[in-house]
């Protein structure tokens, strides 16, 4: 069983290094949606903690990355195995 990390434990180098990593551009993206202030606040972490760069989009696809993978076990099992 893989260790969970305890959010509130989590350096701003770990932090930075799991979610705040820039991607390169390519094809095939979709678009998602987020409220002005989701947007905003993404925007003043990534200048606060990354002013070297990142994105929003980038942002979100480690956020989804790392939310699949963690819970990857009980969504395969909650939607056997086709997710």
């Amino acid at each position: 069983m893989r260790a969970r990390y305890l959010p509130w434990r989590i350096t701003p180098e770990r932090y930075r290094s799991r979610f705040l990593k820039p991607h390169p551009s390519f094809g095939g993206r979709r678009a998602v949606y987020l409220t002005p202030a989701q947007h905003e606040r993404l925007s003043a972490l990534l200048r606060e903690l990354a002013p070297a760069g990142g994105s929003v989009s980038s942002v979100v696809r480690n956020l989804v990355a790392a939310h699949l993978e963690e819970y990857r076990y009980p969504l395969q099992r909650w939607t056997r195995g086709r997710c």
